[in-house]
């Protein structure tokens, strides 16, 4: 390995490292009631964009997210509420929003 390669090697491991610190360290600072309400929506939207094989993996922006929301979120209502035939009672604005600001904060620190 050449003396170039070597320090963009380097370089690349302690940008990985330091984003990696910051990143717990927002995770341990966050509410404990915000992490709740994220953790069933997160992985929800991750596999959702596993199942598309999109090439930017669970990258969120508006035309991805607008459409899982669209196309999956909406269409299944609430998972806890049902009517009488069995399927999901309409969602409310709130929790639209919801799954939105939980699919948003997996970009964020």
């Amino acid at each position: 390995m050449d003396g170039h390669t070597r320090a963009a090697v380097t370089n690349a491991q302690e940008i990985t490292s330091v984003v990696s610190d910051i990143v717990l360290e927002h995770a341990a600072c966050r509410p404990s009631n915000t992490t709740k309400q994220y953790a069933p929506k997160q992985p929800e939207f991750k596999e959702w964009c596993a199942t598309k094989n999109y090439d930017d993996g669970c990258l969120v922006y508006e035309g991805k997210l607008v459409t899982f929301l669209k196309t999956h979120i909406i269409p299944r209502g609430n998972k806890r509420q049902k009517d009488q035939n069995g399927n999901g009672r309409s969602l409310s604005i709130a929790s639209v929003e919801a799954c939105t600001k939980a699919a948003i904060d997996l970009n964020k620190l």
